[in-house]
């Protein structure tokens, strides 16, 4: 009871903390009109922005004329750094051809094509930091250009993406916000990205990844998204998605296509789908993530040879759902106070073993989860021990729904170790939210 108590409290600050961040970004929605060099009013800042169209550098001569010396790297060479660029028939800033190293930094682009666009630049010679691409078909793009740090930069209301990377393998995708594009970031055939501390809001889509290995995902905050907040598809294979907070989009994690994935410590809250989706994977690892508030927690679909350990799935409408998965290993997860069943299995999922998991008041129709499938087996075969039931009578075995007749054998007596779920870190990313709402709401008055 206390333990609920907690919960519904902090329910209650979640919701208001919320709004909050939602009045103050909705309010602070800048028009193009509040964004237009027109209206660069007397602020020193952006006074001091040079006016000028695209700058196309296609050779060190051109990269000499139209940049200052140093410090871009490795022996100073240059830098591009406040313009302020406009166009209705180009990009801003197209970079190819070169062999210097060169810094592109705290620009202000409004283009009709790519505000920064690097075309088969070689191995880490651009850095893009703190730029200012807003209105543009794609906010940064970069296409065979491998090895290149994309940091701090502000990409929004995009028609197309905010940060796309095209056969672009190797790159650092840190510390940037793309807000209210049509997708908010595509890493498409880009082998060993880091996309790290990312700031993804109100996009129609958010991040995709497609056939693109070994990716790190780490500590982005992705809410508001009208679709999923981060997708996998066509092979990404032993990516790492980790320390992510996915919240008020339709599904927090869709990933899909991909082996040997490794999901941990993700928190997806508040979506209207699934926390997490997993399609048609093998061989994953899926740990200590909290899946609350969803239309169904955690959704796979097709998967194989998986482990899924420590994970809580609480307040959804459904929990947890198999459908057509073989040879899983579901242990030690805490599934509490789900509308209906706490796990589901259909009548195509077989040979999965579900142990020494804590089925804590969820609904269902007369126990707390369903199995429809063969071969399933409730509890672990080397102790003997079997999942915690709250409805259990404490004598017997646990009477599973379902016409698969695998039952719990060994219910258990007292609730398994699951590390309790962390309130502080749903918290900590709704209020970096509002810090950032304040922050863009700042900016905006600005361009005022």
């Amino acid at each position: 009871m206390k333990l609920k108590k907690i919960i519904s409290i902090n329910l209650v600050f979640l919701l208001f903390i919320g709004i909050f961040v939602v009045f103050l970004t909705q309010s602070s929605q800048p028009s193009i009109a509040d964004f237009s060099s027109s209206n660069s009013g007397n602020d020193s800042q952006f006074s001091a922005y040079v006016d000028r169209g695209h700058i196309y550098i296609e050779n060190d001569t051109a990269l000499a004329f139209f940049s200052n010396s140093g410090t871009g790297a490795s022996g100073d060479p240059y830098i591009i750094d406040n313009y302020n660029i406009t166009s209705t028939i180009s990009n801003g800033i197209t970079i190819t051809g070169i062999s210097q190293y060169v810094s592109i930094r705290d620009n202000l682009i409004r283009v009709s094509d790519s505000g920064i666009f690097l075309d088969g630049v070689t191995s880490g010679l651009v850095s893009v930091l703190d730029n200012t691409a807003i209105f543009c078909d794609i906010g940064i793009e970069l296409s065979d250009s491998p090895n290149m740090l994309v940091s701090g930069n502000n990409c929004s209301f995009s028609s197309s993406i905010g940060i796309y990377l095209d056969y672009a393998p190797h790159c650092d995708v840190f510390d940037n916000t793309c807000d209210g594009n049509w997708r908010a970031m595509r890493i498409y055939i880009s082998n060993n990205c880091t996309v790290k501390g990312n700031t993804v809001i109100n996009n129609e889509y958010g991040m995709a990844f497609e056939t693109s290995e070994s990716a790190w995902i780490e500590d982005n905050i992705c809410t508001g998204n009208t679709n999923e907040a981060i997708d996998f598809s066509n092979g990404c294979h032993y990516s790492t998605v980790t320390l992510n907070y996915c919240s008020n989009n339709f599904q927090g994690l869709h990933l899909a296509d991909s082996e040997e994935l490794t999901i941990t410590r993700n928190s997806c809250i508040l979506n209207g789908g699934e926390g997490l989706f997993l399609l048609n994977t093998v061989f994953c690892l899926v740990t200590y993530n909290s899946f609350v508030y969803s239309d169904t927690g955690l959704y796979l679909f097709e998967v194989d040879n998986t482990t899924l350990s420590n994970n809580h799935v609480v307040n959804n409408n459904f929990g947890v759902y198999f459908q057509r998965c073989e040879s899983n290993d579901f242990h030690n997860n805490s599934m509490e106070t789900n509308a209906d069943y706490g796990l589901a299995l259909d009548a195509d999922s077989h040979y999965n073993t579900i142990h020494h998991n804590a089925f804590l008041d969820n609904g269902g129709i007369s126990s707390q989860a369903k199995d429809e499938g063969n071969s399933n087996i409730w509890f672990e075969i080397l102790t003997s021990e079997g999942n915690y039931w709250t409805d259990w009578g404490g004598t017997g075995i646990y009477a599973i729904d379902g016409i698969g007749g695998n039952d719990d054998l060994y219910p258990l007596g007292t609730i398994p170790v699951i590390p309790e779920i962390k309130t502080i870190n749903i918290l900590i990313p709704l209020m970096l939210l509002s810090i950032t709402a304040v922050t863009i709401l700042i900016k905006k008055n600005h361009f005022e």
